[in-house]
């Protein structure tokens, strides 16, 4: 699902759209990177499953919660529990990609390598070229593109799992970025290694 990042008045919100509609959106922060962190956190309360529903006549809607129990998103009323249910899943189950109308920049967050917990969510830039996505985490030299943005992102998570494991299960020695690589990872996750 992809969520516009928007300025109204002195403000930033993000909007999550579906069918052209938005049905998700966020309170409002002063500053544009107050807003990006808040859709960081957003991601993150989502992927940790702080969803709330009302399914109660006359109020259905969804709220994501941050860590403190503080309301950081909310839908409007969806009309019927039926609604509530699949957004709930669609928005557990899915990528969300903010996108930046201003900068026209998209990214997402990878939160987890395989059943890894990260420390801080790792920041996937999104780019679409003609009908292609290409996702890419620059950092750490990885890359990975496709006619679906859901499997591109998928295939660089296999990618990232795959570079994980040749560094620190099989130990392989590393050098010049492959050691940059390494040191960013290491600082990621919470494993002693």
């Amino acid at each position: 699902m992809i969520a516009e990042l928007v300025k109204e008045d002195k403000n930033y919100t993000y909007k999550l759209k579906s069918n052209g509609k938005v049905v998700i959106e966020s309170k409002y922060y002063t500053t544009k990177l107050s807003a990006v962190r808040g859709f960081k956190n957003f991601n993150r309360s989502v992927k940790l499953g702080r969803i709330t529903v009302c399914n109660d006549t006359g109020c259905y809607h969804v709220e994501v919660t941050d860590g403190n129990n503080r309301v950081i998103a909310e839908s409007v009323n969806l009309g019927n529990s039926a609604r509530v249910t699949r957004l709930k899943n669609r928005i557990r189950t899915k990528p969300l990609i903010l996108n930046d109308r201003e900068t026209k920049k998209m990214r997402t967050y990878i939160q987890n390598i395989g059943d890894i917990r990260l420390k801080e969510p790792l920041t996937v830039e999104v780019v679409k070229e003609d009908k292609d996505y290409v996702v890419s985490i620059p950092h750490l030299f990885l890359f990975a593109y496709g006619d679906d943005l859901e499997n591109s992102i998928k295939e660089l998570n296999e990618d990232l799992k795959r570079v994980y494991n040749k560094i620190f299960i099989d130990k392989i020695k590393v050098a010049g970025n492959a050691l940059k690589v390494k040191n960013s990872l290491s600082r990621l996750i919470d494993a002693q290694l």
